[in-house]
Parts: structure tokens; sequence; C-alpha cells
């Protein structure tokens, strides 16, 4: 996206083809073409040897066909994959139980969280597990769905690095409005476990818990309508959420 004069942009060819293209949005990002290249490239290799055999016997065609296909198998699978438990027997339920029986149908989210907007691998993993747990609760997951994170991410992704802090949780609420923290306590990093190991905010209620995880209620209201002005289609802006003004820096 180019940017022009008052705030105003030009799509580039990539936002161009995600607007009118259907599923092509799913690329994500342009690096993804090389997949398409890589397509182009198979099919003229295809194409060259289909004409190279043309002019074998058919026994031949045969032999080499067996013998290239054993190749691709040999170079394509040398070990198994490694592969993660999914965990959705009824002994993996414990916190989601209690999250689907409550009443309250706020937003969740689950910690550990993502550390930056792009390119957390690890973040992506655990999400495709809470992405899986989910469906037992249905609520919507501020973590995002495996590597696509919501929309407004990046407003909102600082705060969750700082919590349980009063001022992060706050902040946080009043830019989503999330209700529910599931906080998986044998997963925080060294970083995180001491701010979680301390007396935690009163907004933060206990509900319930299972092994090493733990299900909280935030107990604050928004105090600011951030999060209306939030979900509205970006726009060009005078001042930041806080009030400060958004002007060039020289």
């Amino acid at each position: 996206v180019w940017p022009l004069a008052a705030g105003w942009e030009r799509p580039g060819l990539c936002a161009l083809f995600e607007a009118v293209v259907p599923g092509f949005s799913a690329m994500r990002v342009p690096i993804r073409f090389v997949t398409v290249v890589a397509a182009g490239l198979s099919a003229l290799a295809g194409f060259t040897l289909a004409e190279i055999f043309r002019t074998w016997r058919p026994s031949r065609q045969w032999i080499a066909g067996m013998v290239m296909a054993a190749l691709c198998v040999m170079g394509a699978a040398r070990e198994p994959r490694a592969t993660m438990v999914a965990e959705m027997g009824p002994d993996g339920a414990g916190v989601y139980d209690l999250l689907a029986t409550a009443s309250d149908d706020r937003a969740v989210l689950e910690l550990p969280g993502p550390t930056r907007l792009m390119g957390d691998l690890g973040a992506n993993l655990r999400n495709s597990r809470y992405m899986m747990q989910s469906t037992r609760h249905w609520r919507p997951l501020l973590n995002g769905y495996t590597a696509y994170p919501p929309p407004a991410a990046a407003a909102f992704y600082p705060a969750i690095l700082d919590l349980p802090e009063p001022d992060a949780l706050q902040r946080l609420v009043d830019l989503t409005g999330v209700g529910w923290i599931v906080l998986h306590r044998s997963e925080l990093t060294p970083k995180e476990a001491p701010r979680w190991a301390g007396p935690l905010p009163e907004a933060l209620v206990l509900v319930g818990s299972s092994g090493d995880d733990e299900l909280y209620r935030i107990d604050l209201a928004p105090q600011r309508a951030w999060s209306a002005k939030l979900a509205k289609k970006p726009q060009f802006e005078e001042l930041s959420f806080g009030g400060v003004a958004i002007e060039p820096v020289d």
C-alpha cells in the first residue's frame, strides 16, 4: 500500500488482488508468490520429461518412471515429521469446561501469548493448540488463529507483554473488551514467570484451575471507548488513542 496525500492510500498489486481475487488473501505476504513460480517450473520439467520419454520404448518409459518415483519418495521422507498432541480428549478439557459453562461470553486471551506481531513461530504453534481448544467454548480468541493475528493486533499486543500489570490490563480491556485469561503456568518463559508469581491485581479473579492451567475472569469495565474506535476501518487520525497529536517529526 502506497501512502498518498491527506491520509489516502493507493493499494499495491498484492493488496488489489486480495480485494478482487477470491482466496488470494491466503497468500498473506508477497514472498508466497514463490509457490506460483515453483508450480510453473514443475510443469515445465514435466513437459520436458514427457517430450524426452515420447521417443522411448514403453518398457523404458515404465522403468524410468518407477526409478524417478522411488527417488522422489526416498528424498521426501527420510524421517517422520514431528507432531504435537492435540489434547482434545476428555482428560484435556480442564479449565476449558469451566469457560464453556460461564455465562459471560467476552473474548479470551491465552498465555503465554504472542511476543511480536509477525514471525513468532513459537506463538503460532501455541495458537494452533489454543484454536483447537476454542471449539470447547467458542469464544473469540485475542491471540488470533495460528499465524493470523487479529487485524488490530498491533494496537493491543504491547499490552499483553506487560501483563499482569494493572495499567496494561486496563488498557487491554479498553482496547478489546477481553473478559477471560487462560494461563498455562508451566509454559511461561523465565522472563514471564516472575511477573505472574507475585500477588495479582484484584481485577483478576481466579475461577478455577486444572494442573498448571488457571482460568481468570477480568472484573474490569472499559474506561475509554477505544474498542469501538479500533473496530472501525483504519483512517487518518489527528490524535492517538491517548490524545497525543500525530504529526511528522523533523
